[in-house]
């Protein structure tokens, strides 16, 4: 009996893993993190959380690129640069108000750069369509 249980238990974990994996599809990942490089931050005192200030994710899903704000940074410029340096996308968000901003992920394949200032922040990352 003992057996049994413990059978039943590993197919129900692997399943689980193999089924409900949300940031897997058949072609691999549809959600990746965009590593953001903080250039210049202010001292922070206290973050909302204890992750990163800020994180940023590319949702191949829905086509979008899911910015998190840990922290009130106030008004901050989100700006999407392709590889040319031309601007894609930009935004303004009061991070005081909205901790995530969601952008639209830009449609042509190549290399991007997004790059978030505000009044005391300079930070920027690296992504690929």
């Amino acid at each position: 009996m003992k057996k049994l249980f413990m059978l039943l238990i590993a197919i129900c974990s692997i399943a689980v893993n193999g089924i409900c994996n949300p940031d897997e599809g058949s072609n691999g990942p549809t959600r990746e993190e965009i590593n953001i490089n903080k250039l210049d931050i202010p001292p922070i005192p206290r973050p909302r959380s204890a992750v990163e200030l800020i994180e940023a994710y590319l949702n191949r899903t829905d086509s979008t690129i899911e910015v998190y704000f840990n922290y009130m940074f106030g008004d901050v410029t989100v700006t999407i640069e392709d590889a040319a340096g031309n601007v894609v996308t930009s935004q303004v968000c009061d991070t005081d108000a909205d901790e995530v901003l969601l952008l639209a992920a830009p449609e042509a394949e190549g290399e991007y750069t997004i790059k978030i200032a505000g009044q005391d922040l300079s930070a920027e990352g690296v992504f690929a369509i």
